[in-house]
């Protein structure tokens, strides 16, 4: 690690330097940096000299400074990189001459790739015989095979150094065909391979087929005794086609040791470390915020798993963005608003789960009291690694936490060197260049299940022999890669390629054969026919030297190649498919009766049974039934007459739900399911800025203030106003938005205020806010007759009290922040709100007084101002009202709650909130026939010449 350090601080100073201009503007990209860092380590491990380099290429010349650099930085802090390193310690074969000879039992594998460092212990081994072995697969010499040539002079140099020479004879119990493969692949003059014994290539498509046949063959090689632990899955990059057959293996029940070379930055724990210490102790995003408590591995000392994930749920439900105060009351005032919550109230649970979110929340918050404080490095590291143990991730068996601090111990080693140990640095760019870091390393890998199929890239696999070798995806440029084959596509026609463009595609060769002679008993290689687009592919090129080197009867019997997916053996999904239409076309129900007996199909068939005989059911008749929204069960039935019975009080907005969409209503009241809250940081809360206009409206009515038409005098009241809305959670920032908004939306209210007293024939003279009707049991109102009656609750926003020649009267005023509803609605007893108000305040608060109602009428703020609902005979509406009313609550004790919304157009399922557990796209395509509840003839009810004149 200590060489990154020193990478990234040559960087810095070969910018500061101007020196970096051609790249300025690439090096802060992790992948260049990557790149370029591999780029430094060849040129150190080669001693690359700068004549070498492009002179005319201003990239390569400025990637060549920042070598220089790194390697002054090296010897003025007298340190050595891993590439340094190794150049020490092949140096040691010659000035330690005592180190070699106390060694022995060293063997060099795959000599043909072997560094310069093993050349030179090889050298020095001639002094003590038995010290080192090396393997070198050679044979006969073959003049006309491109591989026997560099094996062939390995061979000679290897015997200059007097190495003695031993014949491995392949043990007779190998399977012909990989033994002969072995022997005999790319030399050009050997006889063909008459056997085919243990050797299967097979081309398929691309895709699920390729898949499913590799996991298919896994299960017959357990099923013949093979052990997990000696399969081994090989492809020559670990991509889409891995994780296929991963899956594949995966739902088949079988363990699966895939490896996986991930960065620490993907380790669990560690993001989950770093999601919390990247938060911002001041300005937390609510997102952010509520995913680190959500997060299964943050567990800190002290803290009730559950109650971190009710903490989740209120700050997510508080609607704040950001920002640790707002947060912290929003959630006072979410517990404050449940508790005065009175129609209908918080259930006590519910209530209690807010309150203990809360209080784990705020306690969570109090964690990062302490983070943002500039310290010195090491101060960060030690800070870092207490705040992991807060989090409860401190645990013995989270590795990657462990491996984390370890590369932050070496790194903070390296910024020591390079920096004033004094030096301070702030939380945020500490855990900032830790982030980075743990980007830059490699998570370490656990030690291989025993009972687990090994599946790795081709270049982890050398010096294993496993049972059973798969190399799968060997489609062209793996087999060889095309970078192998490039120098050879640069050499002139009739030019002989020189020994350093055969190399490559030398060791290309050598990988290959390698890979076939681990394998003790099966090789299967894999091609793809086609891709998952249906298009034809081109196989590696290696397999067509394979595939030479065998007689045409062995070739027959171990090639099978399926070029198209409609011949492919089809995978689970696909034969359950294909079983499905056939049964449908041919009418016989035996196929489908097997597969269905067969576990593996079984659950997937029977989802699929229950969704067909859902929607039969559903298409069923004209008729609404049980699956859709009709409660059939008479226990339920039972349960909704005891929550629907004489004691329970309805407010007038559950009626106009239930007329809405009665499925809408029983999502809300009866299952009681919650809408999400989640919003964009710039999209409205319309309900919190409701409860605010209400709040301004209500202190403005409650204490009239002179002078309000200036506007100074204005905004100075409005100022005042807000400065008490800072208990909804709003923060600063929100509360100057808001002022703004909210002194427009009063000006237009000042206006419609003003039209309102001066176009009215009787002035209102008492005025009363919040009016709750059914507070208690002697306030509330009972609609209907004597046999069947409904008792309804409710707060009503405003009641004017009018002085007429008819006498005195009262008036009904809703505030509407949005469109108020029209005439239309009320008239049709789409929306009876304000007129089972005004029936209950006849009855409850003014009875007996001769107060009777006078009109009804919405107060559209900011939009129309009041607009009048006049009734000509109250007493005819009590009597259509009151039976409509119990009418409904008798249809819900019916449950009868149709997925049915009163409007076709509205576009509900994609605007409801409750869109993700209905189905009135199925529903609607069987055209159901609904029995609504019939709402009375409102004959009298008229609007104001207002609103007929602009109605016209």
């Amino acid at each position: 690690m200590e060489s990154r350090r020193f990478f990234l601080e040559a960087l810095e100073r070969s910018l500061a330097e101007g020196t970096l201009d051609p790249i300025a503007n690439v090096v802060r990209w992790p992948g260049y940096r990557r790149r370029l860092r591999q780029k430094i380590a060849r040129w150190g491990m080669s001693r690359r000299r700068r004549e070498a380099v492009d002179r005319e290429d201003p990239l390569a010349l400025a990637e060549w400074r920042v070598f220089e650099q790194y390697e002054t930085l090296l010897r003025e802090h007298a340190a050595v990189d891993a590439q340094g390193l190794e150049a020490w310690a092949s140096s040691l074969a010659w000035t330690d001459h005592g180190l070699l000879g106390a060694m022995s039992g060293i063997v060099v594998l795959n000599l043909e790739f072997a560094p310069r460092a093993a050349w030179r212990w090889l050298a020095r081994s001639g002094d003590y015989p038995g010290a080192i072995a090396a393997t070198l697969a050679i044979g006969d010499v073959d003049e006309s095979s491109t591989l026997d040539e560099p094996r062939q002079s390995v061979f000679g140099r290897l015997g200059k150094l007097g190495f003695e020479t031993r014949a491995c004879v392949p043990a007779a119990e190998r399977p012909g065909g990989i033994s002969g493969l072995e022997q005999t692949l790319f030399r050009g003059g050997r006889a063909r391979v008459a056997t085919a014994d243990g050797v299967t290539i097979r081309g398929l498509p691309q895709g699920e087929e390729t898949a499913d046949a590799v996991a298919r063959l896994v299960q017959s090689a357990l099923e013949r005794g093979i052990e997990p632990g000696a399969i081994l899955l090989v492809a020559r990059r670990l991509r889409d086609q891995a994780d296929m057959v991963a899956q594949a293996l995966e739902e088949r029940g079988f363990a699966v040791d895939p490896h996986d070379e991930r960065a620490l930055a993907h380790d669990p724990a560690v993001f989950a470390l770093f999601s919390a210490a990247g938060l911002p102790p001041a300005q937390f995003e609510v997102i952010e915020l509520a995913r680190v408590l959500r997060h299964g591995l943050v567990r800190p000392p002290g803290f009730d798993p559950l109650d971190l994930a009710r903490a989740a749920r209120a700050v997510e439900r508080t609607s704040r963005y950001r920002d640790r105060q707002a947060i912290e009351r929003g959630l006072e005032a979410a517990v404050a608003a449940s508790r005065q919550r009175k129609h209908p109230p918080v259930k006590p649970a519910r209530l209690e789960d807010l309150e203990r979110g809360r209080a784990a929340a705020v306690q969570f918050l109090a964690l990062f009291d302490e983070l943002d404080t500039e310290r010195t490095w090491n101060g960060q590291l030690e800070r870092l690694r207490a705040f992991a143990a807060t989090l409860g991730l401190d645990q013995p068996d989270l590795s990657g936490i462990h491996s984390l601090f370890q590369a932050l111990e070496a790194d903070a080693s390296a910024h020591a060197r390079l920096s004033p140990a004094d030096q301070l640095v702030s939380w945020g760019e500490f855990v900032r260049q830790a982030q980075e870091l743990a980007a830059d390393t490699i998570a370490p890998r656990p030690a291989p299940r025993a009972d687990a199929i090994r599946l790795m890239p081709l270049e982890a696999a050398p010096g294993l022999q496993p049972r059973l070798l798969v190399l799968f995806d060997l489609e062209e440029g793996t087999f060889p890669t095309r970078d192998a084959v490039a120098a050879l596509a640069r050499v002139r026609i009739g030019r002989k390629p020189g020994a350093g463009a055969r190399r490559s595609l030398e060791r290309e060769m050598v990988r290959l054969i390698d890979m076939i002679g681990s394998a003790s008993e099966y090789v299967c290689l894999f091609y793809p026919t086609v891709d998952e687009k249906g298009r034809e592919t081109i196989r590696a090129g290696f397999l067509d030297d394979v595939l030479d080197r065998f007689e045409p009867a062995a070739r027959r019997a171990c090639q099978e190649a399926q070029p198209r997916w409609m011949l492919a053996p089809p995978s689970p999904r696909r034969r359950r498919i294909e079983t499905l239409l056939a049964a449908r076309r041919q009418g016989n129900l035996d196929p489908l009766k097997r597969l269905a007996a067969d576990p593996e199909h079984r659950p997937a068939l029977l989802g699929a049974a229950i969704g067909l005989h859902l929607l039969a059911r559903r298409a069923r008749g004209r008729p609404f039934g049980e699956y859709e929204g009709r409660l059939s069960d008479g226990e339920a039935v039972l349960q909704l007459h005891d929550l629907f019975g004489p004691r329970h009080a309805f407010s007038p907005s559950q009626f106009d739900h239930y007329i809405d969409c009665p499925f809408k209503f029983f999502a809300r009241y009866v299952l009681e399911l919650e809408p999400p809250q989640k919003r964009g940081e710039f999209e409205e809360d319309h309900g919190t800025q409701g409860v605010k206009v209400h709040h301004l409206l209500e202190r403005f009515e409650r204490n009239p203030a002179s002078g309000l038409d200036d506007e100074q005098a204005a905004t100075q009241f409005i100022y005042q106003s807000l400065d008490d809305l800072d208990q909804l959670g709003l923060s600063p920032g929100e509360i100057m938005i808001e002022r703004r908004r909210l002194f427009l939306l009063f000006q237009k209210f000042l206006e419609e205020r003003q039209t309102y007293h001066a176009s009215e024939a009787v002035r209102p003279s008492v005025l009363d806010l919040e009016v709750a009707i059914g507070r208690d049991e002697s306030t509330r109102a009972n609609l209907g007759d004597k046999r069947r009656q409904v008792t309804v609750q409710g707060i009503i926003d405003r009641i004017d009290i009018l002085e007429t020649n008819d006498g005195t009267r009262f008036r009904i005023i809703d505030y509407k922040t949005a469109d108020p509803p029209g005439l239309t609605k009320v008239k049709h007893g789409q929306r009876i709100q304000l007129l089972i108000y005004a029936l209950a305040v006849a009855q409850v608060e003014l009875a007996g007084s001769g107060v009777a109602p006078h009109d009804v009428g919405y107060w559209g703020v900011g939009r129309k101002g009041f607009e009048p609902i006049r009734v000509e005979d109250w007493n005819a509406l009590a009597e259509g009202v009151g039976s409509y009313l119990v009418d409904l609550v008798q249809a819900m004790q019916a449950g009868k709650f149709d997925v049915s919304p009163r409007s076709r157009d509205d576009g509900c399922e994609h605007h409801c909130d409750f869109r993700g557990v209905c189905r009135i796209a199925q529903v609607r395509g069987s055209w159901k026939r609904q029995e609504r509840v019939i709402a009375p003839e409102l004959p009298g009810v008229s609007g104001s010449k207002k609103s007929a004149a602009k109605k016209t």
